[in-house]
């Protein structure tokens, strides 16, 4: 959890509250004053066309019209209250403004909907600070109290809660803290809003990400109750492996993409202007404009990038492989300082390409990774083998009692060849497989794409660099797999050599 706010970030909380509020003051229109029949006709126009009254009552905000898209999630929400909306919109698309202050009074004041509001940010400090914008608003928004006279009846901002004449109560919340307790009245939040809640430092972490899902689907969302109600997520998509792209799995959320570009490669919205953002492209880099504006991440890997692994198609049939290897590299510790226990699981196709069907990675005791190759093996048609390898120079007494173990559970010893691996620098090793990825030999099943185990390594994959100083059970167990693929590899121009067969290592 974050650190609690300084005292100096509070008060430039309160400053931006302040300055928010006196642009907010500032932008009364003529149309204030206008008679009651004009007033009525307003709110009427309002009421039905979202557009009319963002830049009608939000000409601060509305620098031109919404875009479609706004108007189209808007209407969204509007018809459906059990909507469940992750709006998947590149950076600077009005993400936070429409979903955690325009819609929410678009429903409350003009369509007279009683309201229980939760914002998620990032942390409680965060989610407070957006939580004053719409505060903002319905204190000193002119056109707003005019047409509906004052607004905010109890509570701030700076404390998380806030309500309004109306009925409406609004709380801030971090990310990860319990729900429980927030309520308005007798009635159960029914409009939340995750905003920005992905971060840099959380994405490098499947674990951690893992971890916010079942926050957000075992604590968040039920604290709607079973009236259920509205959830909507604003965060665009920055890295292959996040909450967002989590929930995007699942078919009870619709996910509705817009990038800064269309698929003509033209502004989604007339804000910008497509000089704007070649200027942008520039300079910050391709990568980071795909990450950041294109919901297309791009995770920086100084050796080993997005490009050297791909994703291709699954082939259901594991019986297309020549031969499918594991690697096990072997940890005996689940501590968070440990190393990890990882399998990855490659096969070689007949066209001579190599493919990650799938992997393990986990900081965990060694027989829950002799489990998942049990399980994996067990899912496998009875004429499909894989060839288990371990290193024999971390073969210990621990590891053939962890074996002894899971082989008593299953009532079979599944055969792992213990294999006298080349030693000498590591780092050197792990390049290897660099060349076969750059001939395009190489990609990644698509179906892992969300697979944790998976991702996990191949973060450790493009954390492999002069120096580094990440993990790399993963990337080393992956090079002697592919190794091994290629070492039994004939290529067209391979002439035979004949002699006698050396004995195979022993098989456990």
């Amino acid at each position: 959890m974050a650190n609690k706010p300084t005292r100096k970030e509070e008060l430039e909380a309160l400053q931006r509250y302040q300055n928010q509020l006196a642009i907010i003051k500032d932008s009364a229109r003529p149309e204030v004053q206008h008679s009651a029949e004009q007033k009525e006709d307003r709110i009427k126009r309002a009421r039905a066309d979202y557009n009319y009254m963002v830049t009608q009552y939000f000409p601060h905000w509305a620098k031109t019209d919404c875009a479609p898209f706004h108007v189209k999630a808007a209407n969204k929400s509007r018809r459906d209250k059990n909507i469940a909306l992750l709006r998947k919109w590149g950076r600077g698309l009005a993400k936070s403004t429409h979903a955690d202050v325009l819609e929410p009074i678009w429903l409350h004041i003009f369509h007279e909907e009683p309201m229980c509001m939760i914002l998620v940010g990032k942390n409680l400090f965060a989610a407070k600070v957006l939580l004053s914008d719409l505060q903002a608003e319905l204190e000193g928004n002119p056109q707003l109290l005019a047409d509906f006279g004052p607004l905010l009846n109890e509570g701030t901002w700076a404390k998380g809660d806030f309500r309004t004449k109306r009925g409406g109560r609004f709380f801030a919340l971090g990310k990860g803290q319990s729900p429980r307790g927030m309520r308005n009245g007798p009635q159960r939040p029914n409009y939340i809003v995750l905003d920005d809640v992905d971060d840099d430092e959380e994405i490098n972490n499947p674990k951690q990400v893992d971890k916010s899902v079942r926050w957000v689907l075992r604590a968040l969302i039920p604290a709607m109750g079973v009236e259920g109600g509205r959830f909507n997520m604003a965060q665009n998509l920055i890295g292959p492996y996040t909450i967002l792209s989590c929930l995007s799995e699942n078919p009870e959320f619709e996910t509705f993409q817009v990038n800064a570009l269309d698929e003509h490669g033209q502004p989604s919205w007339n804000y910008y202007t497509l000089e704007f953002y070649d200027r942008v492209r520039r300079r910050i880099g391709t990568d980071a404009f795909d990450t950041e504006y294109m919901n297309d991440p791009k995770t920086a890997g100084k050796i080993f990038t997005d490009d050297h692994l791909p994703y291709g198609p699954n082939l259901t049939r594991r019986d297309y492989y020549e031969r499918i290897v594991g690697q096990w590299d072997i940890a005996y510790s689940e501590s968070k300082t440990a190393d990890f226990n990882a399998i990855p699981i490659v096969g070689l196709t007949p066209a001579g390409h190599k493919h990650l069907i799938t992997g393990f990675c986990q900081q965990c005791k060694m027989e829950v990774a002799i489990r998942w190759m049990y399980e994996y093996q067990l899912g496998l048609p009875r004429t499909v083998v894989v060839e288990w390898y371990a290193e024999r120079q971390f073969w210990t007494d621990a590891v053939e009692i962890a074996m002894q173990i899971v082989a008593k559970e299953y009532g079979w010893r599944l055969p792992i060849i213990i294999d006298d691996r080349p030693q000498g620098n590591k780092y050197s090793r792990i390049l290897q497989m660099l060349p076969m990825m750059q001939r395009r030999e190489f990609y990644v099943n698509e179906l892992e794409k969300h697979n944790p185990d998976v991702q996990r390594g191949l973060q450790q994959v493009k954390g492999i660099e002069p120096g580094y100083t990440t993990k790399d059970d993963f990337p080393d167990a992956l090079q002697e797999a592919l190794s091994k693929l290629e070492a039994g590899q004939i290529y067209e121009d391979s002439e035979p050599i004949l002699g006698p067969r050396e004995t195979s290592s022993k098989i456990y």
